[in-house]
């Protein structure tokens, strides 16, 4: 297991079962979040005797620990990621392929003019951009 993981369950006094193993290196292998009915196939398919009800109490204590992220984008679906440097997602709109993107400057100063002008305190904030991909553009031709 990634000694990175390790250290973050052992920092959050979580006890290191093979279920957390396996999934925090599932969602560490993942280019892009993915729901949880997702992860649990991956988990299955991995050779793991797991059920529905782990995964989720699982994430659940995972998010409260602050080791994961769950992000929605414009949708009911509910999509996990490890906890990690800042980022915002790309959406394709035909093909749901995700990408993250990261900006080279965070957007405080942002956050600190809507303070400044509309007195409202930013305390975390989700940004997605929608539209197609370079495959799904490329077939629109």
């Amino acid at each position: 297991m990634n000694t990175v993981i390790q250290y973050l369950l052992k920092e959050q006094r979580l006890r290191n079962t093979r279920f957390r193993q396996a999934i925090l290196q599932t969602l560490d292998h993942q280019a892009s979040p993915i729901s949880a009915p997702d992860l649990l196939r991956k988990l299955q398919i991995s050779g793991y005797s797991i059920n529905k009800t782990t995964v989720y109490r699982e994430m659940d204590i995972l998010l409260a620990k602050g080791l994961v992220e769950e992000v929605r984008f414009n949708e009911d679906v509910r999509r996990y990621e490890l906890k990690s440097a800042h980022h915002h997602h790309l959406i394709c709109q035909t093909c749901q392929k995700i990408e993250e993107i990261a900006f080279a400057h965070d957007l405080s100063d942002k956050e600190a003019e809507i303070l400044a002008t509309k007195k409202f305190k930013v305390l975390k904030h989700s940004l997605e951009f929608f539209g197609l991909c370079e495959s799904c553009q490329k077939k629109c031709k």
